[in-house]
């Protein structure tokens, strides 16, 4: 009984021991992640339930904000979560931001968004040049002001997976076990999540599909080395 109390006390992630056996820390740090998931996860949606009873809704009644609406307060509240995490990191961890990973100057952040649109278009070309998919024109009654908050979301729940992946889960690992293992570990935490949303109707592009989520964490991975 001794033993495994101690064992729980070990890969509680709410304490900063790391004087264990590297498999118990590895296990430690996965519980660490899925904490913090499944804590965002029930952040946004309590924000959710929150605001319906507050505008006088009553979602048990089936009277309910319209589904972009539930989006954009779910992503909203992952902003209330990295808070959570910050001071995770610096309380319980005793460790500064530039461990977890913002170590570059916000300057970079646009350089970031601008690659990234780069290789959007590039990847939009390719597939529409292929005949993958076909060009039809600019829709006429695009709401420009729900994109933007759509991407201010998108920006938030895309901060919050790689601070937990490449900031937590691979600053921690790599401190205690290999960088190998650091990255192979955040590479998988980060495929999982993202399982849930693809079709596997079809075996064939669900297979490619998590290859490509496998190695593009392992590309962002290796981009936060230092």
């Amino acid at each position: 009984m001794r033993r495994i109390k101690e064992l729980i006390k070990n890969i509680s992630p709410f304490n900063n021991r790391t004087d264990m056996p590297k498999i118990l820390y590895i296990i430690k740090v996965i519980l660490i992640f899925w904490a913090f998931k499944f804590g965002a996860e029930l952040i946004g949606e309590g924000l959710v339930i929150a605001l319906h009873f507050a505008c006088g809704k009553n979602p048990l009644k089936g009277e309910m904000f319209s589904n972009n609406t539930i989006t954009l307060i779910t992503y909203f509240g992952y902003s209330i979560m990295i808070g959570i995490i910050v001071l995770f990191w610096k309380l319980f961890q005793k460790k500064g931001l530039k461990e977890l990973g913002f170590v570059k100057p916000a300057a970079s952040y646009f350089a970031g968004v601008l690659a990234g649109m780069v290789l959007l278009l590039i990847s939009v070309a390719a597939i529409t040049l292929t005949g993958a998919i076909e060009y039809n024109g600019v829709f006429g009654n695009i709401d420009y002001r729900m994109v933007a908050v759509m991407f201010i979301c998108f920006v938030l729940q895309g901060a919050l997976e790689e601070i937990l992946c490449r900031g937590i889960v691979q600053q921690l690992l790599q401190k205690k076990t290999s960088v190998p293992s650091a990255i192979f570990v955040s590479a998988i935490l980060f495929t999982i999540p993202h399982l849930s949303s693809m079709d596997f109707g079809n075996p064939a592009i669900a297979s490619i599909a998590v290859v490509n989520l496998f190695l593009v964490s392992l590309i962002f991975s290796l981009l936060t080395l230092r």
